[in-house]
Protein backbone atom coordinates (compact mmCIF):
# COMPACT_ATOMS: atom_id res chain seq x y z
CA UNK A 1 0.00 0.00 0.00
CA UNK A 2 1.48 3.51 -0.94
CA UNK A 3 1.85 5.70 2.41
CA UNK A 4 1.76 8.92 0.69
CA UNK A 5 -2.14 8.20 -0.63
CA UNK A 6 -2.65 6.39 2.49
CA UNK A 7 -1.85 9.74 4.46
CA UNK A 8 -3.34 12.49 2.54
CA UNK A 9 -6.91 9.67 2.58
CA UNK A 10 -6.77 9.96 6.48
CA UNK A 11 -6.17 13.91 6.37
CA UNK A 12 -9.72 14.33 4.29
CA UNK A 13 -11.36 11.79 6.37
CA UNK A 14 -10.50 14.01 9.40
CA UNK A 15 -11.67 17.01 7.87
CA UNK A 16 -15.26 15.44 6.72
CA UNK A 17 -15.21 14.02 10.51
CA UNK A 18 -14.59 17.65 12.15
CA UNK A 19 -16.70 19.74 9.71
CA UNK A 20 -19.63 16.77 10.47
CA UNK A 21 -19.12 17.26 14.30
CA UNK A 22 -19.16 21.01 14.12
CA UNK A 23 -21.97 21.32 12.27
CA UNK A 24 -23.73 19.23 15.00
CA UNK A 25 -22.67 21.55 17.71
CA UNK A 26 -23.08 24.46 16.29
CA UNK A 27 -26.21 23.62 14.63
CA UNK A 28 -29.74 25.42 16.08
CA UNK A 29 -31.95 22.98 18.04
CA UNK A 30 -35.38 22.11 16.93
CA UNK A 31 -38.14 24.19 18.57
CA UNK A 32 -41.68 22.37 18.19
CA UNK A 33 -44.72 23.80 17.88
CA UNK A 34 -47.71 24.70 20.10
CA UNK A 35 -51.14 25.46 19.26
CA UNK A 36 -52.51 27.47 22.31
CA UNK A 37 -56.09 28.53 22.51
CA UNK A 38 -57.68 30.59 25.44
CA UNK A 39 -60.85 31.49 26.33
CA UNK A 40 -62.44 34.39 28.78
CA UNK A 41 -64.08 32.10 31.09
CA UNK A 42 -61.26 29.55 31.14
CA UNK A 43 -63.53 27.07 29.93
CA UNK A 44 -64.82 25.65 26.85
CA UNK A 45 -65.63 27.60 23.16
CA UNK A 46 -69.06 29.86 23.28
CA UNK A 47 -69.22 29.69 27.05
CA UNK A 48 -68.61 33.69 27.08
CA UNK A 49 -69.46 36.33 25.23
CA UNK A 50 -68.00 39.21 27.45
CA UNK A 51 -72.09 40.38 28.55
CA UNK A 52 -72.18 40.47 24.69
CA UNK A 53 -70.09 43.35 24.30
CA UNK A 54 -72.82 46.34 25.65
CA UNK A 55 -72.06 49.38 23.78
CA UNK A 56 -72.51 51.26 27.35
CA UNK A 57 -68.88 49.22 28.83
CA UNK A 58 -65.86 48.45 27.49
CA UNK A 59 -63.47 45.38 28.70
CA UNK A 60 -60.79 43.96 29.20
CA UNK A 61 -60.07 40.30 29.22
CA UNK A 62 -56.94 39.31 31.54
CA UNK A 63 -55.15 36.25 30.96
CA UNK A 64 -52.23 35.32 33.52
CA UNK A 65 -50.03 32.07 33.82
CA UNK A 66 -49.29 32.29 30.12
CA UNK A 67 -45.35 29.95 29.68
CA UNK A 68 -42.75 31.94 28.97
CA UNK A 69 -39.65 31.71 27.21
CA UNK A 70 -41.40 31.52 23.72
CA UNK A 71 -41.75 32.74 20.99
CA UNK A 72 -45.51 33.98 19.39
CA UNK A 73 -45.55 33.20 15.44
CA UNK A 74 -49.19 33.23 15.00
CA UNK A 75 -52.13 34.75 16.59
CA UNK A 76 -56.03 35.45 16.12
CA UNK A 77 -58.98 36.36 17.80
CA UNK A 78 -62.29 35.02 16.79
CA UNK A 79 -65.64 36.27 17.92
CA UNK A 80 -68.37 33.23 17.19
CA UNK A 81 -71.37 34.49 15.55
CA UNK A 82 -70.89 38.62 15.98
CA UNK A 83 -73.19 40.84 14.67
CA UNK A 84 -74.27 44.46 15.07
CA UNK A 85 -78.01 44.55 17.33
CA UNK A 86 -79.48 47.20 15.24
CA UNK A 87 -78.80 49.07 11.97
CA UNK A 88 -77.05 51.71 13.37
CA UNK A 89 -72.80 52.94 12.30
CA UNK A 90 -70.77 51.16 14.94
CA UNK A 91 -67.26 49.96 15.47
CA UNK A 92 -65.20 47.36 17.66
CA UNK A 93 -61.84 48.92 19.06
CA UNK A 94 -59.31 45.88 20.25
CA UNK A 95 -55.70 47.09 21.53
CA UNK A 96 -53.22 44.45 23.72
CA UNK A 97 -52.17 45.72 27.25
CA UNK A 98 -48.83 44.08 28.35
CA UNK A 99 -50.41 43.53 32.14
CA UNK A 100 -53.85 42.46 33.65
CA UNK A 101 -56.06 45.14 34.12
CA UNK A 102 -58.00 46.33 37.39
CA UNK A 103 -60.43 48.40 38.42
CA UNK A 104 -63.87 48.55 36.91
CA UNK A 105 -66.50 45.45 37.72
CA UNK A 106 -64.98 41.91 37.44
CA UNK A 107 -67.42 40.00 34.90
CA UNK A 108 -66.28 36.80 35.13
CA UNK A 109 -63.08 34.67 36.38
CA UNK A 110 -61.62 31.34 36.04
CA UNK A 111 -58.75 29.04 35.13
CA UNK A 112 -57.43 27.82 32.04
CA UNK A 113 -58.83 24.39 30.42
CA UNK A 114 -56.68 21.75 28.86
CA UNK A 115 -55.99 23.32 26.06
CA UNK A 116 -53.90 26.25 27.83
CA UNK A 117 -52.28 24.21 30.46
CA UNK A 118 -50.98 21.46 27.39
CA UNK A 119 -47.59 23.64 26.45
CA UNK A 120 -46.18 25.12 29.97
CA UNK A 121 -49.29 25.31 32.94
CA UNK A 122 -52.66 26.36 32.91
CA UNK A 123 -53.58 29.89 33.01
CA UNK A 124 -55.94 32.17 34.43
CA UNK A 125 -58.73 34.11 32.95
CA UNK A 126 -60.73 36.94 34.60
CA UNK A 127 -62.82 39.98 32.45
CA UNK A 128 -63.16 43.61 33.81
CA UNK A 129 -65.83 46.15 32.50
CA UNK A 130 -66.21 49.52 32.73
CA UNK A 131 -68.60 52.08 32.23
CA UNK A 132 -68.40 54.09 28.45
CA UNK A 133 -68.91 57.51 28.90
CA UNK A 134 -70.03 57.82 24.99
CA UNK A 135 -73.33 56.47 26.99
CA UNK A 136 -76.74 55.61 24.99
CA UNK A 137 -77.22 56.25 22.28
CA UNK A 138 -74.01 56.46 20.86
CA UNK A 139 -72.89 59.74 19.61
CA UNK A 140 -68.98 59.66 19.25
CA UNK A 141 -67.34 57.01 18.48
CA UNK A 142 -63.63 56.53 19.67
CA UNK A 143 -61.66 54.30 21.76
CA UNK A 144 -61.99 54.25 25.21
CA UNK A 145 -58.52 52.88 25.96
CA UNK A 146 -57.46 55.61 24.45
CA UNK A 147 -57.77 58.01 27.40
CA UNK A 148 -57.94 57.63 31.30
CA UNK A 149 -60.53 55.17 32.40
CA UNK A 150 -60.97 53.33 35.05
CA UNK A 151 -59.42 50.18 33.73
CA UNK A 152 -56.77 52.40 31.73
CA UNK A 153 -53.66 49.70 32.09
CA UNK A 154 -50.39 51.18 34.34
CA UNK A 155 -48.19 49.86 31.41
CA UNK A 156 -48.04 49.47 27.55
CA UNK A 157 -50.83 49.65 25.26
CA UNK A 158 -50.63 48.86 21.37
CA UNK A 159 -53.75 49.28 18.94
CA UNK A 160 -54.71 46.33 17.17
CA UNK A 161 -57.33 47.17 15.44
CA UNK A 162 -60.66 48.92 14.84
CA UNK A 163 -63.29 47.13 12.39
CA UNK A 164 -67.85 47.63 11.98
CA UNK A 165 -70.34 44.64 11.31
CA UNK A 166 -73.28 44.11 9.84
CA UNK A 167 -77.19 43.79 12.16
CA UNK A 168 -78.65 40.57 11.25
CA UNK A 169 -79.59 39.21 8.41
CA UNK A 170 -77.58 41.33 6.32
CA UNK A 171 -74.22 39.47 5.05
CA UNK A 172 -70.53 40.58 5.02
CA UNK A 173 -70.22 38.82 1.97
CA UNK A 174 -72.96 40.77 0.15
CA UNK A 175 -71.18 44.31 -1.94
CA UNK A 176 -74.85 45.60 -1.56
CA UNK A 177 -75.32 45.04 2.29
CA UNK A 178 -71.70 46.35 2.21
CA UNK A 179 -71.73 49.62 0.07
CA UNK A 180 -74.75 50.45 2.85
CA UNK A 181 -72.93 49.66 5.99
CA UNK A 182 -69.92 51.64 4.23
CA UNK A 183 -73.33 54.62 4.13
CA UNK A 184 -73.44 54.58 7.89
CA UNK A 185 -70.00 54.78 8.36
CA UNK A 186 -69.63 57.41 6.18
CA UNK A 187 -72.04 59.79 8.32
CA UNK A 188 -70.84 58.98 11.28
CA UNK A 189 -67.27 59.69 10.43
CA UNK A 190 -65.53 56.43 10.59
CA UNK A 191 -63.50 54.76 8.08
CA UNK A 192 -65.23 53.04 5.40
CA UNK A 193 -62.53 50.70 5.43
CA UNK A 194 -63.42 49.17 9.06
CA UNK A 195 -66.73 47.58 6.95
CA UNK A 196 -63.73 45.55 4.54
CA UNK A 197 -62.26 42.20 4.94
CA UNK A 198 -59.01 40.42 3.94
CA UNK A 199 -56.19 42.45 2.98
CA UNK A 200 -54.29 44.74 5.10
CA UNK A 201 -57.23 44.76 7.38
CA UNK A 202 -56.22 41.62 9.36
CA UNK A 203 -60.10 40.62 9.46
CA UNK A 204 -61.56 37.29 7.80
CA UNK A 205 -65.05 35.88 7.82
CA UNK A 206 -67.02 32.63 7.42
CA UNK A 207 -70.04 31.53 7.24
CA UNK A 208 -70.22 28.18 9.39
CA UNK A 209 -74.38 28.03 9.19
CA UNK A 210 -77.21 29.42 7.51
CA UNK A 211 -76.93 33.22 9.03
CA UNK A 212 -73.91 32.93 11.40
CA UNK A 213 -70.98 34.53 10.84
CA UNK A 214 -67.87 33.90 12.60
CA UNK A 215 -65.31 36.87 12.44
CA UNK A 216 -61.36 36.26 12.94
CA UNK A 217 -58.78 39.07 13.22
CA UNK A 218 -54.81 37.82 12.72
CA UNK A 219 -52.23 39.89 14.29
CA UNK A 220 -49.67 41.65 12.06
CA UNK A 221 -46.22 40.57 11.74
CA UNK A 222 -45.40 43.65 14.24
CA UNK A 223 -48.02 42.63 16.40
CA UNK A 224 -46.98 39.45 17.27
CA UNK A 225 -43.20 40.85 18.32
CA UNK A 226 -45.28 42.90 20.53
CA UNK A 227 -47.14 40.53 21.95
CA UNK A 228 -43.95 38.23 22.37
CA UNK A 229 -42.29 41.12 24.33
CA UNK A 230 -45.34 41.66 26.85
CA UNK A 231 -45.73 37.77 27.51
CA UNK A 232 -41.83 37.53 28.21
CA UNK A 233 -41.58 41.56 29.74
CA UNK A 234 -38.93 42.50 27.44
CA UNK A 235 -38.61 45.80 26.16
CA UNK A 236 -40.35 47.30 29.17
CA UNK A 237 -43.25 45.55 29.32
CA UNK A 238 -45.14 44.40 32.65
CA UNK A 239 -45.55 41.26 34.70
CA UNK A 240 -44.22 37.84 32.32
CA UNK A 241 -46.66 35.70 31.74
CA UNK A 242 -49.60 38.34 31.82
CA UNK A 243 -51.65 39.99 29.03
CA UNK A 244 -54.97 41.93 28.15
CA UNK A 245 -57.25 42.08 25.28
CA UNK A 246 -59.17 45.72 25.59
CA UNK A 247 -62.50 45.98 23.78
CA UNK A 248 -64.39 48.91 23.73
CA UNK A 249 -67.40 48.60 21.45
CA UNK A 250 -69.65 51.69 20.64
CA UNK A 251 -72.40 49.45 19.45
CA UNK A 252 -73.86 46.45 20.83
CA UNK A 253 -72.68 43.21 20.05
CA UNK A 254 -74.26 39.92 19.87
CA UNK A 255 -72.24 36.86 19.84
CA UNK A 256 -71.88 33.43 21.41
CA UNK A 257 -67.98 33.47 22.45
CA UNK A 258 -64.73 34.92 21.99
CA UNK A 259 -61.49 32.95 22.07
CA UNK A 260 -57.62 33.86 21.46
CA UNK A 261 -55.32 31.77 19.73
CA UNK A 262 -51.69 31.35 19.75
CA UNK A 263 -49.08 29.46 17.93
CA UNK A 264 -45.96 29.18 19.55
CA UNK A 265 -41.92 27.86 19.51
CA UNK A 266 -39.77 27.86 22.73
CA UNK A 267 -36.77 30.51 22.48
CA UNK A 268 -33.42 28.02 20.90
CA UNK A 269 -30.85 28.59 23.57
CA UNK A 270 -28.39 26.38 21.44
CA UNK A 271 -25.69 28.75 19.73
CA UNK A 272 -21.94 28.42 18.69
CA UNK A 273 -19.73 25.70 21.02
CA UNK A 274 -17.67 27.09 23.57
CA UNK A 275 -14.05 27.33 22.73
CA UNK A 276 -13.16 24.26 25.03
CA UNK A 277 -15.96 22.03 23.33
CA UNK A 278 -13.79 22.76 19.90
CA UNK A 279 -10.85 22.23 21.42
CA UNK A 280 -11.99 18.79 22.89
CA UNK A 281 -12.99 17.48 19.22
CA UNK A 282 -9.76 18.18 17.63
CA UNK A 283 -7.86 16.93 20.33
CA UNK A 284 -10.03 13.30 19.79
CA UNK A 285 -9.83 13.11 16.25
CA UNK A 286 -6.39 13.93 16.02
CA UNK A 287 -5.81 11.20 18.46
CA UNK A 288 -7.39 9.17 15.78
CA UNK A 289 -5.77 10.25 13.34
CA UNK A 290 -2.55 9.25 14.46
CA UNK A 291 -3.78 5.95 15.16
CA UNK A 292 -5.12 5.47 12.11
CA UNK A 293 -1.60 6.10 10.37
CA UNK A 294 0.40 4.03 12.88
CA UNK A 295 -2.04 1.43 11.57
CA UNK A 296 -1.60 2.11 7.86
CA UNK A 297 2.11 2.75 8.35
CA UNK A 298 2.93 -1.07 10.17
CA UNK A 299 0.38 -2.42 7.28
CA UNK A 300 3.50 -1.00 4.79
CA UNK A 301 5.87 -2.74 6.53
Amino acid sequence: MNFSIARRRVKGQIWQWALVATVILAGPASARADVLTYYPSGSAAGTNDLGDLDHTNYYAWNITGIATGQNVVAAAITFKNLYNWDNTANVLYLDLLDNAATGGSLLSSGSGDANGAAAGGGYNTAVRSGVDASGSPVTVYNDAFDSANTLAPTGLETTLTEHSFMPDTRSPTNGTDVAWLKGLLTGAGIPTVDADFGGATGWSVTNPSSGKYDYTYTFTAGQLTTLTNYINATGGAGSAGSIGIALDPDCHFFNDGISLTMTTQAFTTQAVPEPASLMLLGTGLVFCARRYRRKVSGSNI
